[in-house]
């Protein structure tokens, strides 16, 4: 399935607050921003040149997300930071395989009410991770290009 149109089924973005967390080029804030109505993005990556590429692609789709370098690795105190943009909805696709602290990024994920995860793991392991921080509904709503589940989580 497309994984546009995955993302557009899971919810009305309309007047929504979106964090993306490993965000890459940020193509899908640009996408909710441009196309799903959302309100505001915060587009996270560790890479600064690939969050320089994002900056292209914002002033291309004449869209303006936050674009903030960040590792989710760094000793540094950075989840109060993020959680200060207040966001309606977080996405985590393909990011915590790549994290070392996964607990510490989980616990991150658990402060927020709605979440969209994809992972690496089977659909089980996955759903008791995300359970394991306060998430009780999770809910398989597609599946990625590289034939991953795409969670939705919510409280």
């Amino acid at each position: 399935m497309d994984r546009w149109n995955v993302f557009r089924g899971i919810t009305d973005y309309s007047g929504k607050r979106i964090l993306e967390l490993g965000c890459n080029m940020g193509l899908l804030s640009t996408h909710l921003l441009k196309d799903a109505g959302a309100a505001a993005a915060m587009a996270v990556d560790r890479n600064p040149k690939v969050l320089d590429a994002a900056r292209m692609v914002n002033c291309a789709f004449n869209v303006e997300a936050t674009l903030l370098v960040q590792d989710f690795d760094a000793s540094e105190e950075w989840e109060t930071k993020l959680a200060a943009f207040e966001p309606d909805i977080v996405f985590a696709l393909s990011v915590l395989n790549w994290v070392e602290d996964k607990q510490r990024f989980l616990k991150f994920l658990g402060r927020f009410p709605e979440v969209v995860f994809e992972g690496h793991e089977c659909f089980e392991w996955e759903s008791r991770r995300l359970a394991s921080v306060g998430f009780t509904r999770v809910d398989r709503v597609g599946k990625s290009e590289r034939n991953r589940y795409i969670l939705h989580c919510r409280k």
